[in-house]
């Protein structure tokens, strides 16, 4: 059930979420790492952003559209996700924000 104001507004909001862009990959040869540590100055982790997706979610505020993120990655794909963003979507408030002339970001 959507929660309303006074003035008749719903409280959701609505909210951005990228899922994987900070994905963090191990080299194959990073086992080294871990069994002597002479070879330190080598990249042995790369973060790649090649499994990521973003979605469009509603919710009350953003600890709330955080939790669903990472409950629907859970249920659709049964792990984890490597990382998630959230921001929320600032929406125009008048006619002016959405013309051309005055370009102005929301």
């Amino acid at each position: 059930m959507i929660k309303q104001t006074k003035k008749g507004k719903n409280d959701m909001k609505k909210y951005a979420v990228k899922f994987n862009t900070q994905e963090v990959l191990v080299n194959d040869n990073s086992q080294a790492v871990f069994l002597c540590n002479q070879n330190l100055d080598k990249k042995y982790f790369r973060t790649t952003n090649k499994n990521a997706f973003e979605i469009k979610m509603i919710a009350n505020d953003f600890y709330d559209c955080l939790e669903k993120a990472k409950q629907l990655f859970k249920d659709n794909f049964k792990k984890n996700a490597s990382s998630i963003e959230v921001k929320e979507i600032k929406q125009a408030t008048s006619s002016m924000n959405l013309s051309n002339t005055n370009k102005q970001v929301a």
